[in-house]
């Protein structure tokens, strides 16, 4: 068969593509923003598994139907009636145990497209350079990633109704120091849309400040928060979510968890850290400090210590990840195939209390 010429210059995919008469070869990606995606991975990542093609949700991500999600919570046991005597009178009361918010979950949407000539050109044979469907349709995917990662570690605006709530919506800035006084985000009254106000004291994070990245300073706030945070589950029962108890762990930048390691080699515990295989940084009490691309962005000094188990994604139900196949644009463009990506989710916290916020003290 003889040499044939690809006009290479007409489909940008094939610009950077090898000659007809070499091997295919095996493509490198290496278009990622972030060498990590830790919110993507420790809330939203996808089961290995699948189901007719598109893959499962992991334990973090539950599914239902309706727009709004409704966030129960029991917040008062009442008050309680006490010891009594022998000849003590029966008093009724009736308490008001429950309190209730709704959140909307947020549509993500991807699309891609290829055109029909473009994969006529490279179907078969000596013109054959390279697969274009699978890298459009993968690109589509990442932009996914990379745009549900920032949302994760970002608040929006009270009445943003298209973005999602991220970490910090819900490990909030409080008032007090040493105290569980993270409320509602900074600027906002209430949470969701209709609306827990800024009133319930049990639906608080704890927060905390610091000065100096040491072990008589920042190290002695974490002993503190670990230990104010550590909510126990008495009498549970059927419909109360309980959480696990070893799944804390502290997000934070870079420079601070650097600053933490450093904490450890003055303390003659290096034992060969620069050298020795560490999941993801350094242990401070038995909980892992992990430095985020996302938040060293950000150019916040603040930990987010995280009970991972008291979050998790609702998500509209068959629109995790929905995939629509590429179809022709008839009466538009009828070469033109489009794809499209469907994500409809949103993040919930449903206890506060078990997760702390430390970060630099302000001037």
């Amino acid at each position: 068969m003889p040499n044939q010429k690809v006009l290479a210059e007409k489909i940008s995919d094939l610009l950077i593509s090898q000659l007809p008469l070499l091997p295919r070869q095996s493509l490198q990606d290496i278009a990622q923003e972030f060498p990590a995606y830790f919110f993507w991975d420790h809330f939203v990542r996808p089961s290995v598994s699948r189901q007719n093609g598109v893959p499962l949700p992991t334990a973090r991500v539950k599914t239902g139907g309706s727009h709004t999600y409704r966030v129960d919570l029991h917040t008062d046991y009442g008050e309680p009636r006490g010891f009594v005597t022998m000849d003590a009178v029966d008093e009724r009361k009736i308490h008001r145990h429950l309190r209730s918010f709704n959140v909307t979950r947020r549509h993500l949407m991807e699309s891609w497209n290829v055109n029909v000539k473009e994969i006529h050109m490279n179907d078969s044979g000596m013109e054959f350079i390279h697969n274009i469907v699978t890298p459009r349709r993968k690109s589509a995917l990442m932009r996914i990633v990379e745009v549900v990662e920032r949302a994760g570690w970002t608040t929006p605006d009270e009445d943003d109704i298209v973005n999602p709530y991220g970490i910090p919506y819900w490990n909030t800035k409080g008032a007090t120091a040493g105290a569980f006084s993270g409320t509602v985000p900074t600027g906002h009254t209430r949470f969701g849309l209709d609306g827990m106000p800024n009133l319930m004291p049990t639906f608080r994070n704890w927060y905390d400040e610091f000065e100096d990245v040491s072990k008589d300073d920042l190290v002695e706030k974490f002993a503190r928060a670990f230990h104010e945070t550590g909510w126990q589950t008495y009498f549970p029962m059927e419909g109360y979510q309980t959480f696990e108890q070893m799944d804390y762990i502290i997000f934070t930048t870079f420079e601070l968890a650097r600053g933490i390691e450093r904490i450890g080699e003055a303390q003659n515990q290096n034992l060969g850290r620069d050298v020795l295989p560490y999941y993801k940084g350094v242990v401070t009490r038995g909980h892992p400090v992990v430095a985020v691309h996302a938040l060293d962005e950000k150019d916040d000094d603040v930990f987010h210590g995280l009970k991972l188990s008291t979050f998790h994604l609702s998500v509209l139900r068959n629109n995790f990840l929905r995939e629509t196949p590429p179809k022709a644009l008839h009466g538009i463009q009828h070469n033109m195939l489009e794809g499209y990506w469907d994500f409809v989710y949103q993040l919930i916290c449903n206890d506060k209390r078990h997760n702390f916020r430390i970060e630099l003290a302000s001037d």
